[in-house]
């Protein structure tokens, strides 16, 4: 591949089942052949990222890439043939495995000095964003271009220009990372409750229908939210207007 042009290689740290956690002997066979930057791609379900992390680094990887697919033993039926269309996929991934690599990524950040790629899930330029706030320095896209095409590289490189345009920022340096200080140990963290920006609220009434506290009421086309509330979060992720926000209270 290094004869053949290649800039870089990015190994799979994986062969599930086979492989079970990562082996930094894989990064140094390749390292002592080539001269190019070799990335390690991280994925065993078992590893903690910090441990995985620094052993690849002292193995002599030029950087990080995380996270990659799952090997979960998977089955999804056409319910009308009742046949499998997809039974013991080798890999899972997309946009429901972006907060695990999101959370993997952020461990990374905090224990190894070689940049990070971001992996898994990034459909919209939030979700490029998100893994840069959290230490990513690179973000990679796969199953969002089949699904779209490449027209959603100037989607996304677009997105990214308008936000660090509004916050100012001139380089991708100025905010990757930013958010790691928001990020407290679990036992730490105190209680979340939901809050209404009322100036962005529509008057849908989303949240209430769903809330399964009764903690919401509407009043004047507006939501409101009682100290009923259980910090679930169902109705942030589901508010057309983005007019829920999460807090955390003492």
């Amino acid at each position: 591949m290094e004869n053949a042009g290649a800039d870089a290689l990015e190994i799979n740290m994986h062969a599930y089942p086979e492989i079970k956690y990562t082996d930094p002997l894989f990064v140094k066979v390749v390292k002592d052949e080539v001269r190019i930057p070799v990335i390690s791609k991280l994925m065993a379900i078992n590893d903690d990222p910090v441990i995985a992390g620094q052993k690849v680094e002292a193995a002599g990887a030029d950087a990080v890439a995380a996270l990659g697919t799952f090997g979960f033993k998977s089955i999804e039926l056409d319910v009308e043939t009742q046949k499998p269309f997809m039974e013991k996929a080798h890999g899972l991934g997309g946009s429901w495995l972006r907060a695990v690599s999101l959370a993997y990524v952020e461990s990374l950040s905090r224990s190894v000095n070689i940049p990070i790629s971001g992996v898994t899930g990034i459909q919209t330029w939030q979700d490029a964003v998100k893994y840069m706030l959290l230490g990513a320095t690179t973000v990679q896209v796969c199953a969002a271009i089949y699904a779209r095409g490449y027209k959603i590289i100037g989607e996304l490189v677009s997105g990214i220009d308008d936000y660090m345009k509004r916050h100012k920022y001139s380089k991708i340096e100025d905010f990757r990372g930013n958010a790691i200080k928001n990020i407290k140990p679990l036992e730490y963290a105190p209680p979340v409750r939901a809050c209404v920006v009322d100036s962005k609220c529509i008057g849908c009434g989303k949240c209430a229908e769903i809330c399964m506290f009764d903690a919401i009421t509407m009043s004047n086309k507006v939501s409101h939210i009682s100290d009923k509330c259980d910090g679930c979060g169902l109705c942030y992720s589901y508010c057309p207007a983005r007019a829920i926000t999460l807090y955390r209270y003492e």
